[in-house]
């Protein structure tokens, strides 16, 4: 089925995603209306799936804008762009977060560009984080996402770290599963998902060079501390300390690391905050209750009809900036038809 290739302003599709997000802003207020009763609650989202298409979680939209980043280097320059342009709300999903992973490289070169900082810079103006990553089974993985969860909310009280699922078979059915979405949500207008965790090991160019070129001579390292790996010869260890790393960068190889993401913009984002949503919800439920820190978050689906006002002229160069910056000029986008873009996840 073919697509149509379109420029980065085009009409069409910046009045259709601006008309969608306009509508799903109001998923950043902090709790869900707690008027309505769970029986009516569940009477409303089956009303919603009976609208779809085979009753299916999400719909065909038509009239996304999708752009494809190869490898670390440019995915992450890109999110470290929408992430600094959220006005409201931040939504990651990730298999593994490393706070203090550089976004921009070499970190000599752009120090404030590390996850942390960028967040923490987000939290102080007002926006709203929410966060979810994989809890591992200790004895089988050493992402420490303990330290992510603590890392990080300790920098501001608008940050809120889930971790899931707990490993307890007297508690819950879990049977060592983990998550393995990588998903970013900007303000429910911008949406990144794909391959690339926002952690160490994940930054590389295109090149995928085995050993830092410049290993004595740290204004011009690319991979600093943890980030120098090579998992086939030594997995990560004490991840807590960034700097910390028994990885010799003299005497190995790293290993490089070959994945892609996307980042798209239209009616399907909607879908996209919607899964996050229902996951935050669930895990909201089964552990944090009684805590306050985590709020319920309202579904997109629901309050589609409500028309809400939202200024989104920003729009107009986004994905232009994007394309000057990671450092691709040929980097094209695409819409595609409503038959391949069905909101699944």
């Amino acid at each position: 089925m073919s697509s149509v290739i379109i420029g980065p302003r085009n009409p069409t599709v910046m009045t259709m995603a601006a008309a969608t997000a306009a509508k799903v802003h109001e998923t950043v207020q902090p709790n869900i209306p707690q008027s309505a009763t769970k029986k009516a609650q569940d009477a409303i989202y089956k009303a919603t799936l009976a609208s779809h298409r085979f009753q299916s979680f999400a719909p065909p939209r038509n009239g996304n804008t999708a752009k494809w980043y190869i490898d670390g280097h440019d995915f992450m320059w890109a999110i470290s762009e929408l992430i600094d342009g959220a006005k409201q709300q931040i939504c990651i999903l990730d298999w593994w977060l490393s706070p203090e992973v550089y976004l921009r490289r070499p970190p000599e070169l752009f120090p404030e560009w590390r996850l942390e900082d960028v967040l923490l810079r987000k939290a102080e103006q007002g926006v709203k984080i929410h966060i979810i990553v994989y809890k591992e089974v200790p004895d089988t993985s050493s992402i420490d996402s303990d330290h992510t969860k603590h890392r990080l909310e300790k920098l501001h009280p608008n940050i809120a770290v889930m971790r899931h699922p707990d490993h307890n078979l007297t508690t819950e059915s879990v049977f060592y599963w983990s998550h393995h979405e990588k998903l970013v949500i900007i303000d429910n207008t911008y949406v990144s998902m794909g391959g690339i965790d926002l952690c160490f090991g994940r930054w590389d160019t295109h090149n995928h060079p085995l050993s830092d070129a410049h290993p004595t001579d740290f204004t011009r390292t690319l991979f600093p501390g943890q980030d120098f790996n090579n998992a086939r010869t030594l997995d990560f260890q004490s991840v807590n300390h960034f700097v910390f790393n028994q990885l010799s960068l003299l005497q190995s190889a790293r290993m490089p690391w070959h994945d892609m993401n996307m980042i798209m913009i239209g009616p399907s984002a909607v879908d996209a905050a919607q899964h996050f949503v229902e996951r935050w919800n669930f895990i909201k439920k089964e552990k944090y209750e009684k805590n306050d820190r985590y709020p319920y978050l309202p579904t997109p689906h629901e309050i589609l009809g409500i028309q809400i006002p939202a200024v989104l002229s920003r729009f107009k160069s986004s994905f232009s900036s994007l394309s000057r910056n990671s450092g691709r000029r040929a980097s094209q986008m695409r819409t595609f038809p409503s038959s391949s873009v069905i909101g699944s996840y």
